[in-house]
């Protein structure tokens, strides 16, 4: 009330304080009148259209409702407006709510100012969310243009490339970024998780050390040190990272949940199963949770797996991952039917889990349910980039005997993880149905001599045997 009181004040003395009203709309929004927050906020970018300011915080608001259609319009506004009193963020990136930052001095064609880098990085965040990448991607490049230092924009940008499994042109992005930071740790952080998702393991490990070096016992980053380690199956290494984190913060959490992680790689699940029931106590979760079953499973009891992953799912019902950890597990198990049930489950809580529907595609598929097509579709129209969805979407339309519309999606999903033999598996089918013999021949000897193990391939041998007559 205090706070209200003197911001208000405020106001009244300066009416042009945008501070003041960006600080009081946070006020609306803590009270939970989130209406009174957005009618502020437009009041106050009907008097001061050219705040970029308060056109950001009015769009996080409308974004964080649900609206994120409304938000991108709210910026898209701003973006075109271009007002002369644009400021940027030339070299950090700012928060979403963001205060005024120094400007880069930049200018764009005809004199006018370009808008914030701030608002371009926000709008093509939205975007992407939107899977509105082509108009994402022009919204960071033009940022870029007159801020090419600006590290949230970068970010973006890796991002994008790493959507089109552009892989090699996002680390050379992300090796720009890394010189631009310097030593920010949190920037850093930010990067090498990145670079794992590049494949780029050994640039995150660089990151990673940068991080030791500028700011020394930062526990992020060693906690990071041990899941790379881990990824890379380098045990010896995460082990004495391990060994770091348990001098520094023997008690904490992650330390147990790690040594658990440590322990599953050196196939000991009983002692696995120790560390992670001693991470539970500290700071229960759905991913300790999910961990500490798979621990049990792998020591041999099941049943009791999928009993803390069942008891797990119904007291937490919100959590989006909890419901795919069981499915995970029933599908192990081999038992499809739980697993397909589990994953309607999951879908009738959460329609948009792109990830479960795909999930659903595939098991429906398995049986010939002609609800495989529908699920397929509905997962790629929200993750129309992921290479595994229009894999899983072309895969059923073949089956489907819609063999012309399956090779088109199966195609792009190739361009996009060019070195699954599965995809290339999938594509041979589909070219076989077409009656295409001698391509699908060529594509099946690629699929099989990768030595990469796929689904189908005793299936893919025997096809190629066959074709070869």
């Amino acid at each position: 009330a205090a706070a209200r009181a003197h911001l208000e004040q405020a106001l009244r003395v300066t009416p042009s304080f945008v501070p003041a009203i960006i600080n009081l709309a946070r006020l609306d929004v803590g009270d939970k009148l989130p209406d009174v927050a957005g009618k502020r906020l437009t009041v106050g970018l009907q008097t001061y259209p050219g705040s970029i300011e308060l056109r950001m915080e009015l769009a996080h608001i409308v974004a964080t409702s649900g609206d994120r259609a409304g938000a991108i319009a709210i910026l898209d506004q701003g973006h075109k407006a271009a007002p002369a009193n644009a400021q940027d963020a030339a070299t950090t990136g700012s928060q979403v709510q963001g205060a005024a930052v120094p400007s880069d001095g930049s200018d764009s064609e005809g004199g006018r100012p370009p808008p914030s880098a701030a608002l371009l990085a926000y709008l093509a965040e939205l975007l992407i969310a939107e899977n509105q990448l082509e108009r994402a991607e022009r919204a960071v490049l033009e940022g870029l243009n007159f801020a090419p230092t600006n590290l949230q924009l970068l970010s973006l940008r890796a991002t994008l490339l790493l959507h089109n499994d552009q892989k090699l042109q996002a680390r050379g992005v992300l090796k720009q970024m890394g010189d631009f930071a310097a030593f920010d740790s949190t920037w850093l952080m930010v990067i090498a998780r990145q670079q794992v998702a590049a494949g780029a393991p050994d640039d995150a490990q660089y990151s990673l050390n940068k991080v030791e070096q500028g700011n020394p016992g930062f526990q992020p980053a060693v906690v990071a040190s041990v899941e790379l380690a881990l990824e890379q199956n380098k045990v010896e290494r995460a082990s004495d990272q391990l060994q770091l984190l348990a001098d520094r913060w023997p008690d904490a959490a992650v330390t147990a949940r790690l040594a658990g992680d440590v322990a599953m790689k050196k196939d000991a699940p009983k002692a696995a199963i120790a560390h992670y029931r001693r991470a539970m106590v500290k700071a229960p979760s759905t991913v300790t949770n999910g961990r500490l079953a798979e621990a049990v499973a792998q020591a041999g009891d099941r049943d009791a797996a999928i009993k803390l992953l069942s008891e797990w799912a119904n007291e937490h019902a919100e959590d989006a991952t909890a419901l795919q950890f069981l499915a995970g597990a029933y599908f192990a198990n081999g038992d499809k039917a739980a697993a397909r049930a589990t994953f309607e489950r999951q879908i009738a809580h959460f329609p948009e889990d792109f990830v479960s529907l795909n999930n659903l595609a595939n098991l429906a598929a398995e049986t010939g349910d002609a609800k495989a097509l529908d699920y397929a579709r509905r997962a790629h129209e929200l993750a129309p980039t992921d290479a595994n969805i229009g894999d899983t979407l072309g895969w059923v339309l073949v089956r489907n005997h819609r063999a012309e519309e399956g090779l088109a999606h199966l195609r792009d999903a190739e361009a996009r993880l060019s070195t699954s033999a599965a995809v290339k598996f999938h594509i041979a089918l589909a070219l076989e149905v077409l009656a295409r013999p001698q391509e699908a021949k060529a594509v099946l000897e690629t699929a099989l001599h990768s030595g990469e193990p796929f689904d189908g391939i005793e299936q893919a041998r025997a096809l190629l045997v066959e074709l070869s007559k």
